[in-house]
């Protein structure tokens, strides 16, 4: 079994369980959400490592301490964290690994039901029955509109952003439209040049006008860089373009 076998167990039954599973989202391998916006933060492993603690614990979490405007500290992340490993790392020495997660306030699932089961750990008890393990987050983890069909749990696994969520939007009115200025990348809060100071090989829009003014661009119709976002996730990307035609109509 490998940690993406794991966090595809785990997915599958998120879903039948009326979760929303996000995989590598927001730092996490898998970030499960409710239909009542409760999130849990889920980091998964072969093993019950100290690597995997200080991975799920809020410290190792890039945003989740930040200054905010008013100067205040904003502690942003899931609702509850947890680490996913498989049944046996937890028969061999499950005593020893409940204590500890109990005492950092994580959650520890499984792929079989062994004392915990998949989103009701710790003996049946739910996110609403127990305040033992609510980290109580200033904001919540920033979500996609759309759940990436990412894999999770491999290395230098592909994430979705908010950077490729604006991306998308750009290069959706880029094909709808036939073109897009430095106009349309500020009101998605880009910056042009990421998409046209790029080397040759790697060219995402080329210039299609410059007599007016903003300059116009198309998209590249060289070959395609296998990176630009359009291209590698053509399923997200559908959703952008139907949301696109819609907004350059109602203009």
């Amino acid at each position: 079994m490998t940690e993406a076998d794991l966090c595809q167990i785990l997915i599958k039954a998120a879903n039948e369980r009326g979760w929303s599973a996000y995989p590598e989202t927001s730092g996490w391998d898998v970030l499960l959400v409710h239909g009542d916006g409760t999130q849990i933060g889920v980091q998964a492993k072969l093993h019950a490592t100290m690597h995997l603690l200080a991975q799920t614990l809020p410290l190792s979490y890039p945003g989740y301490c930040r200054l905010t405007a008013k100067n205040r500290r904003e502690q942003v992340g899931p609702d509850f964290r947890a680490i996913l490993i498989p049944d046996k790392a937890i028969s061999r020495n499950h005593s020893d690994i409940s204590h500890v997660c109990m005492s950092l306030g994580l959650w520890v699932l499984t792929e079989k039901q062994h004392g915990w089961a998949i989103l009701e750990p710790w003996e049946g008890l739910s996110p609403w029955q127990s305040d033992t393990y609510d980290w109580r987050p200033t904001s919540r983890c920033w979500l996609p509109e759309v759940v990436p069909g990412f894999q999770a749990g491999i290395s230098s696994p592909i994430q979705m952003t908010e950077w490729k969520q604006k991306a998308f939007r750009f290069l959706a009115r880029a094909q709808i439209r036939g073109y897009v200025t430095s106009v349309d990348a500020k009101e998605l809060g880009l910056n042009i040049g990421t998409f046209v100071r790029r080397p040759p090989k790697y060219r995402w829009l080329e210039l299609l006008d410059t007599k007016k003014r903003p300059f116009r661009y198309s998209l590249w119709q060289g070959a395609s860089d296998g990176k630009r976002p359009d291209v590698r996730h053509p399923e997200e990307f559908a959703h952008f373009v139907a949301e696109q035609e819609q907004v350059l109509k109602d203009r």
